[in-house]
């Protein structure tokens, strides 16, 4: 082989091996970046369990992305008998205990003990909820 096409072949090395550091250290950003969307999150986390006509909610949870506000929770019916179709409004409260906003959520039919998981979404920041209430509808 001549000086020309050790060269080249250097130059070819060192180019990949520049490939793939900038893709390890655009995953390194990206996991960066979920970690502290996952650190978000764990503030929101709404731990206190709320009670209602014989049902319990409980591991609350509020994610909130862009402009779009998700909440999830498990509920589970603790009276001893079974519970029909019913729909709850979850309000968003401040600090001060006032309204930012609220969500409909359907309980299914639940069996006693049985546990679901409930979901809703608002097409509103709700960052500076601390807290949530629950009412039947």
């Amino acid at each position: 082989m001549n000086k020309k096409t050790i060269v080249i072949l250097i130059l070819i090395i060192v180019v990949i091996i520049a490939f793939f550091i900038n893709i390890s250290l655009r995953n390194k950003k990206n996991e960066t970046q979920n970690n502290t969307q996952i650190a978000q999150q764990s503030e929101n986390k709404m731990l206190e369990i709320k009670k209602i006509e014989g049902y319990e909610i409980f591991n609350a949870n509020m994610l909130v992305e862009r402009e779009t506000t998700s909440f999830k929770a498990c509920i589970r019916n603790t009276s001893k008998e079974t519970k029909e179709n019913r729909y709850f409004e979850i309000s968003f409260l401040d600090d001060k205990q006032e309204a930012l906003g609220k969500i409909t959520v359907h309980i299914e039919k639940l069996e006693p003990n049985e546990i679901i998981e409930i979901n809703g979404s608002i097409w509103e920041n709700m960052q500076n909820a601390k807290d949530y209430k629950v009412v039947e509808k």
